[in-house]
């Protein structure tokens, strides 16, 4: 009887080990089934190698795992500093982006107030280019001569940028928000919408397939003239800003002077 006894402990402890063995595997099945979602974007992401410079507007995503083949490029097309309208729902920056099929496009976006060097939780939202054939006016400049007395020919051109025409272009007629960060294969123009406001002063940092791309694009708050020319100086400094300055929301304009050549405008702005 004793080595009866002793003969049923091992099938004891072999039994205990199965139920175990099988809880453990039914808790990490689950965990996996319930964590896949929030882990799929890293898994694909974490081996990314992200190559751009300070001087260019170009970024790559490389796979590094999948020997060095090209995973996205973005080219920054509104430049590293931009000047803005203020106002609501405004496209702060903007990206042409060539993707080779890979997920998990705009996973992040961080924005930073260049005045404080603070992050803020401003809010915003992705959109996509919409392009459509739009007719845009020509300009050209348009010289006559005139008389000039301190000039060693007696003249001088006198030239004014005006309308000669017009001319059919392929450009974004309207933005569409993006409901998920996935983008389509293909090349897509992605663009960051956000509200301006006056004094805005803020450095975009977008996470790209997984990289975060630093110190790639600010903008800030401005008013501009009829040509498009962007009016941020302080007060005191000089700005030749064109011939007729058509704001888009009502200000006053104060000590306002110009030289009899309009080599030098002055000019105080309030709000």
């Amino acid at each position: 009887m004793e080595m009866s006894k002793k003969q049923q402990i091992p099938t004891q402890k072999t039994s205990r080990q199965r139920r175990r063995t099988t809880f453990l595997v039914l808790v990490m099945v689950s965990f996996i089934l319930f964590s896949a979602p929030f882990l799929s974007a890293e898994l694909f992401t974490f081996d990314n190698v992200l190559t751009y410079d300070l001087n260019d507007t170009e970024a790559t995503i490389v796979n590094f795992f999948g020997l060095g083949s090209d995973i996205a490029k973005a080219t920054l097309t509104t430049g590293f500093q931009r000047y803005v309208e203020i106002g609501k729902d405004i496209v702060v920056m903007q990206m042409d982006i060539e993707n080779f099929g890979e997920d998990n496009a705009l996973s992040g976006m961080k924005m930073i107030n260049m005045r404080n060097g603070q992050e803020e939780q401003k809010e915003f939202k992705w959109v996509y280019g919409i392009y459509g054939d739009v007719e845009v006016d020509t300009w050209e400049d348009v010289c006559v001569t005139v008389v000039n007395a301190s000039s060693p020919t007696g003249k001088s051109n006198n030239c004014l940028e005006e309308i000669v025409g017009s001319h059919i272009e392929n450009q974004i007629i309207r933005w569409e928000e993006l409901t998920n960060t996935n983008i389509p294969k293909g090349t897509i123009t992605i663009g960051l919408m956000t509200d301006v406001k006056e004094g805005d002063y803020y450095d975009g940092i977008p996470t790209l397939f997984g990289k975060e791309i630093k110190e790639w694009a600010t903008w800030e708050a401005s008013v501009k003239d009829s040509h498009g020319q962007d009016l941020v100086n302080a007060a005191g400094d000089t700005e030749d800003f064109g011939m007729i300055w058509k704001p888009h929301y009502d200000v006053r304009m104060t000590s306002f002077t110009i030289s009899a050549q309009s080599t030098a405008t002055v000019c105080a702005i309030d709000g």
